[in-house]
């Protein structure tokens, strides 16, 4: 009898307190960055790894012709190491075998088709295996395509994301597939695109189980190339925040950067002048720092005046019968 009576007081209370709505939607994750730094280098599309000894290993496609290899240290001093002939837009993974492999995007002359092929990388980043197609080419002639950005899933895994064209959607998307297992050497395409409306060069930052981070760029069609943060829980459904994180004064194309710590990471952006943004290429580095995304409280919707609060009779065994309401 106590219990009954204790259990009916505590339901009547809490009928009496304020309603709150079922759902919230969250905040787009939001960043900073913070003044660039020039490296003193001409190229496009550079990808960055953070090395054991703390130096970083800094590709990029240079105007010389073919992609530069850079050892840079974290303070931005960058030394050239060599120079990887007939290769362009170079992604680097590690492996879970701790295999470095690479992709990258070739051209074939007579059709103007391009295609991602993969090479196992040296030990010395300076070299690679011959490249084997993984079975992902745009159309003859197609010109928005390519840029590709590769990660490695928690599971092994290795997915690669692109620059494509969607039938029935404005401006350019980006698109990805999934490695068969963790070789990364034969990928199946994932349904649908991952963003639309216009965004390019999408690099991820972390891609850890509920928590992926990605950096990307506007259209070139419609400058300032703009840099815009995105988030997701798996990787495939993204959520862009199209509030621009760089200033309106250059273009800010073909980010690629890694982790320095908890929500902060160093990011290598090429920048060019925003009168003429196929002219001027200059890699700088900066740093992003991250607000998590968070979830907004939901709004409390107070009992109307006067209202009678409902109360329930709870039987000794728990349980709610729908004929005992008063």
């Amino acid at each position: 009898m106590r219990r009954s009576i204790a259990v009916l007081a505590a339901v009547s209370i809490l009928a009496l307190l304020p309603v709150a709505e079922a759902s919230a939607k969250p905040a787009p994750i939001t960043g900073k960055l913070s003044a660039v730094a020039p490296l003193g280098l001409a190229g496009v599309s550079p990808d960055a790894t953070l090395l054991p000894d703390g130096t970083v290993r800094l590709y990029y496609s240079s105007m010389e012709g073919g992609t530069a290899a850079d050892l840079c240290t974290m303070a931005g001093q960058c030394t050239r190491q060599g120079l990887l002939r007939g290769i362009s837009d170079l992604t680097v993974v590690t492996l879970a075998d701790g295999t470095r492999r690479g992709y990258f995007v070739q051209m074939e002359p007579a059709t103007q088709a391009k295609s991602i092929v993969t090479a196992v990388m040296s030990p010395d980043g300076l070299s690679y295996t011959s490249p084997t197609p993984v079975g992902i080419a745009s159309a003859p002639g197609q010109r928005a395509w390519g840029v590709p950005d590769s990660v490695v899933l928690p599971d092994g895994r290795v997915r690669l994301y692109w620059v494509d064209e969607q039938a029935g959607s404005p401006g350019e998307s980006v698109v990805s597939a999934t490695s068969t297992d963790s070789s990364g050497t034969t990928f199946v395409r994932d349904a649908g695109a991952r963003v639309t409306g216009g965004v390019v060069d999408f690099e991820v930052l972390q891609a850890k189980t509920g928590t992926w981070i990605a950096v990307a760029s506007t259209t070139p069609g419609n400058p300032p190339q703009k840099l815009l943060i995105a988030s997701s829980a798996d990787g495939l459904t993204w959520k862009v925040n199209r509030k621009s994180l760089s200033p309106a004064t250059s273009n800010y194309i073909d980010p690629t950067g890694f982790a320095t710590g908890p929500n902060t990471f160093r990011l290598y952006v090429t920048l060019s002048p925003k009168a003429t943004p196929f002219d001027g290429f200059d890699i700088n580095q900066m740093t992003l720092k991250v607000k998590p995304k968070k979830y907004a409280a939901p709004p409390v919707r107070p009992r109307a005046r006067g209202a009678r609060p409902r109360t329930y009779r709870m039987t000794t065994n728990g349980r709610l019968p729908a004929d005992r309401r008063s």
